[in-house]
């Protein structure tokens, strides 16, 4: 009896020291970097190591209080192609922290016996993460669709503006304007798909919400597109833009990069800006 009463001693002191090597920055026993601690208890920890894909980061370790003790590892096994289906989800919808804690909880869950709780609670995190994807989806959709929307508009206002003789010499500002407007929107909305992924959306908002804000940020392109326009026309920067070897084209690519780019019409007012200051400062010491 004291030969068993000692092994049994000798064996959960064994496991106290193993369970307490998982900690945040220590390694595992495959020598995986742990770079999160989800869930932890007496007999399991769940962590997520460092270095390897979302979909294969997130461990399970069960070290049983009990030498042979073959149950906790049973219901692992009974709720595994949940965890797997969680996995693919996980990976397909790029969720964030907060899922991954879920997750753990419900293999905390089974761990503990509480199979169906687990079974359930793992429905529910697919069915959240797949209505939140989609809501980022149409959001997004929504904010191009917004920007998109103010081009249509402007194309047609130029439309209209041609029909009514707007071209015609005596009003030729309006037209050229009317181009650097609609090219400097085309700018701002290639500019807004190739970051798309990039917006964050806000699950309390809803999609007219991101259709306007896709608009004010296709607005913003427009201006800094006519401002360059009036810029160059004005000879205060880009100046050989104005020769007749590009025509009003070259100006025009210069009105898409406006709305393309977000650092393009800031620089050239900072530029305009210490020239002013340098011609001012030239102004005054002549003067004296």
């Amino acid at each position: 009896m004291e030969n068993n009463s000692d092994q049994a001693s000798n064996y959960k002191d064994k496991q106290i020291e193993r369970m307490n090597k998982f900690v945040v920055n220590g390694t595992d026993s495959l020598g995986y970097k742990i770079e999160k601690v989800l869930a932890k208890g007496d007999e399991y920890v769940i962590y997520e190591v460092a270095g390897l894909p979302i979909q294969e980061s997130i461990r399970i370790y069960i070290d049983t209080l009990k030498e042979v003790d073959e149950e906790p590892v049973e219901r692992v096994n009974e709720i595994k192609p949940h965890f797997d289906e969680f996995l693919s989800v996980l990976f397909k919808y790029d969720c964030d922290s907060s899922y991954k804690k879920r997750a753990s909880n419900a293999v905390a869950m089974a761990i503990n016996g509480k199979l169906e709780e687990a079974k359930a609670l793992f429905e529910k995190i697919k069915s959240d993460a797949t209505q939140e994807y989609t809501e980022k989806i149409l959001g997004r959709f929504s904010y191009q669709s917004g920007a998109l929307l103010l081009s249509i508009i402007l194309i047609l206002v130029l439309g209209l503006s041609h029909l009514n003789g707007f071209s015609q010499s005596d009003a030729k500002i309006v037209w050229d304007v009317s181009l650097a407007a609609i090219f400097s929107s085309f700018g701002g909305f290639l500019s807004i798909s190739l970051r798309l992924k990039d917006i964050t959306i806000d699950r309390g908002l809803n999609r007219f919400t991101y259709l306007l804000m896709g608009s004010l940020r296709a607005i913003i392109s427009v201006v800094g597109g006519v401002l360059i326009f009036f810029v160059v026309k004005s000879n205060l920067a880009f100046g050989f833009l104005n020769s007749d070897d590009g025509g009003v084209w070259g100006v025009m690519v210069f009105c898409f990069l406006a709305g393309f780019s977000e650092t393009l019409v800031p620089n050239t007012l900072k530029s305009l800006e210490s020239k002013s200051q340098s011609t001012n400062k030239e102004f005054h010491r002549t003067g004296q």
